[in-house]
C-alpha cells in the first residue's frame, strides 16, 4: 500500500506542479497579448490605470438610442477594438469635450468598419441621425485587407440594425449561460514559456516578446510584447501601391460623405510593433513597417490623423502609450488622440 501511494504521488506530482504553475502565473483577465501568447503574468501592472479602467461609457451607442427619433451629434465614430475600448477609449474622452457629442457605431454591428461606412451611406441611418463628422478608425495591420474585402454595394438600414441588436442581445444571454472549459493550458502554458527562451514568438505563438533599448512601460523589464500579425501583414502594408489604392477609396468615401455635408476623419491606429520598432534592440531581423510613411505623402480630400507621429512624439515624455500586456492604446494614448481629434474638429 505504501509503495502504491509513493508511486501514485510521483506519477501525479508533475501534473500537480504544472497545475500550480498555471494557476499562479496564467490569467484570462489580463491583456490580450499575455492571454493568447500564454505569457507569464507577474504583479498587477494595470493597477496604475485603476481609475481610468473603472470608468464607464457616457456617450451614446447606436445600439442604445431610439433609432426612430431624429437626433444630432457632432461625431459618428466607426472602428475596430481600438474604438471599442470602454470608458477609457478615445471616443469617451472626445465626448467629454465641451460642445462635442459622439455617437458610437457598436463594433458588433460590423466586422469591417470601412465596409460599414459605405453600407451606412447606402442606407437610411444618416437621414435620421445627423452628424458633422464621421471618424473612421482601423488598426494598421488590417486597414488595406479590409479595403480589398469590402463589399461597397452593401446596405445597412435602421431596420437591419435593429435586427442585429436583437440577435446580439440574444447571443449574450446564451453565452452567459455556458461554462468555458479549462482546456489544455495546464500543459501549453508552461511549455510555451520554455519555448520563449529560444525564439521571440516561441516558434508558433501569436505573441512576440523582444528586448528594447530602454524601459518603455511601468514594469521591471525591457520587454516589448506585440502581435504576430503585425509582422505577418507587413508585406501587404509595406506595398506603396496598396497605400495608393486605399487612399483612393478613402477619397471616394470622403466625396460621398461631403454630399451629405459630413466631413470624414481617417484615424489609422499604429501596430504596436510599428510604433516601438526603433526601440527594439535587434530590429534588423524584422522588416521596417512603412504603412504610415507611404500613406503620409498621398493627396487626401479627407481629414487625416497621423497617430503614429503624434504618439511617437509623446513617447519621449511618458511611458505606457500602449498597454504593456496588450495590443491596444492605454488611457494615456486615448487622451492624446482625443485631444488631436478635438483640434481637427475645432479648426475645420
Amino acid at each position: 500500500m505504501k509503495n502504491f501511494i509513493v508511486k501514485t504521488t510521483l506519477f501525479s506530482l508533475p501534473f500537480i506542479l504544472l497545475s500550480l504553475f498555471t494557476f499562479l502565473f496564467y490569467s484570462t483577465n489580463k491583456g490580450d497579448l499575455k492571454r493568447i501568447g500564454y505569457v507569464i503574468n507577474i504583479g498587477n501592472y494595470r493597477s496604475i490605470f485603476k481609475k481610468e479602467l473603472e470608468q464607464t461609457d457616457r456617450l451614446d451607442n447606436v445600439s442604445e438610442i431610439n433609432l426612430d427619433v431624429s437626433k444630432k451629434y457632432t461625431v459618428l465614430t466607426i472602428g475596430d477594438s481600438f474604438s471599442g475600448q470602454i470608458g477609457y477609449g478615445y471616443k469617451n474622452y472626445l465626448d467629454q469635450k465641451e460642445d462635442i457629442s459622439v455617437l458610437y457605431f457598436n463594433r458588433f454591428l460590423t466586422g469591417n468598419p470601412l465596409e460599414a461606412t459605405f453600407s451606412i451611406l447606402n442606407g437610411d441611418l444618416l437621414d435620421k441621425i445627423k452628424v458633422d463628422y464621421l471618424i473612421l478608425q482601423s488598426v494598421e495591420r488590417k486597414f488595406f485587407l479590409r479595403a480589398i474585402s469590402s463589399k461597397l454595394e452593401k446596405k445597412i438600414t435602421i431596420n437591419s440594425i435593429k435586427t442585429q441588436i436583437k440577435q446580439h442581445n440574444d447571443s449574450l444571454k446564451f453565452f452567459k449561460s455556458k461554462n468555458i472549459p479549462f482546456g489544455n493550458r495546464i500543459v501549453k502554458f508552461p511549455l510555451q514559456n520554455v519555448k520563449y527562451f529560444f525564439d521571440d514568438n516561441g516558434f508558433d505563438s501569436e505573441t512576440y516578446i523582444v528586448k528594447t533599448k530602454q524601459n518603455l512601460f511601468s514594469v521591471n523589464n525591457n520587454n516589448l510584447l506585440f502581435l504576430n500579425q503585425d509582422i505577418d501583414n507587413l508585406k501587404v502594408n509595406n506595398n506603396p501601391n496598396n497605400s495608393i489604392k486605399l487612399n483612393e477609396l478613402l477619397n471616394d468615401l470622403s466625396s460621398k460623405l461631403r454630399a451629405k455635408d459630413i466631413k470624414l476623419i481617417v484615424l489609422p491606429s499604429p501596430d504596436k510593433f510599428d510604433l516601438y520598432y526603433d526601440y527594439i534592440i535587434d530590429n534588423k531581423k524584422y522588416p521596417r513597417p512603412l504603412f504610415f510613411e507611404n500613406f503620409e505623402k498621398l493627396p487626401k480630400t479627407y481629414l487625416y490623423i497621423n497617430s503614429k507621429k503624434i504618439l511617437k512624439e509623446q513617447m519621449k515624455y511618458q511611458k505606457d502609450i500602449y498597454f504593456y500586456d496588450d495590443t491596444h492604446w492605454s488611457p494615456r494614448a486615448s487622451k492624446i488622440i482625443a485631444n488631436e481629434l478635438e483640434k481637427v474638429i475645432r479648426n475645420k
